[in-house]
């Protein structure tokens, strides 16, 4: 697999209270590796969506989201400002990093909470994935 990957924040890597996080985008096209600590799921999230700010602009669809947006807001909606013309734009996205980009939902997981060393080198799609 010829997959895009890091980790966004290595500084943290041997923090002991720290768990290795692996984010998938992009239908694992985009790997993300994340120090963060236990039960924080969203702050790892928006390490990794502020790594691929810098990186991996393609796994953001904010474009598409606006399009959208207009679209509603202009046809249905009568081309008024409407929170349900954004609700039904935003749809099978979610927010995520500092500056609150939209990810599309389709194709983007968590592929791991606290990895081990061993496991790293398969999620990160470096390793042999047959064996």
């Amino acid at each position: 697999m010829n997959a895009m990957h890091l980790v966004a924040n290595p500084w943290q890597s041997h923090d002991p209270g720290m768990q290795r996080w692996v984010f998938s985008f992009l239908h694992g096209s985009v790997r993300v590796l994340v120090y963060a600590l236990p039960d924080h799921p969203d702050t790892a999230m928006d390490l990794a969506a502020e790594w691929c700010e810098d990186n991996a602009e393609g796994v953001f669809c904010d474009d598409e989201v606006a399009a959208e947006y207009d679209r509603l807001r202009i046809t249905p909606y009568g081309g008024e400002i409407d929170n349900d013309a954004m609700r039904d734009a935003e749809v099978d996205t979610f927010c995520a990093g500092s500056a609150s980009r939209r990810i599309n939902s389709e194709g983007s997981t968590i592929l791991a909470e606290n990895a081990t060393r061993e496991e790293l080198p398969y999620l990160l799609g470096l390793g042999d994935e047959d064996a």
